[in-house]
């Protein structure tokens, strides 16, 4: 719903409901050129994940997942970093 995009954007995410993205765009500069399906997003996030998985990429939310959040993954090295000088 807009209201539930209103919320998901005060917290930071950038909102994918038309309506919402108007009424945020000073939040989030610049203009979504495409929005990426978690198929799509995980068939290129999982290239090259084979290896560590039995031979087969990993797909969908799984490879989703791993990208952002598994040992090696792009949040989970920002966790790590956070509070090191």
């Amino acid at each position: 719903t807009d209201e539930a995009q209103r919320i998901w954007a005060k917290q930071g995410f950038r909102p994918v409901a038309p309506s919402v993205i108007a009424e945020t765009k000073t939040l989030f500069p610049g203009d979504i050129t495409k929005l990426w399906t978690i198929d799509e997003l995980g068939k290129t996030l999982g290239k090259g994940t084979a290896a560590e998985n039995k031979g087969k990429d990993l797909k969908g939310w799984k490879a989703v997942d791993n990208a952002l959040f598994g040992t090696k993954g792009a949040v989970t090295k920002i966790y790590n970093e956070g509070g090191k000088q």
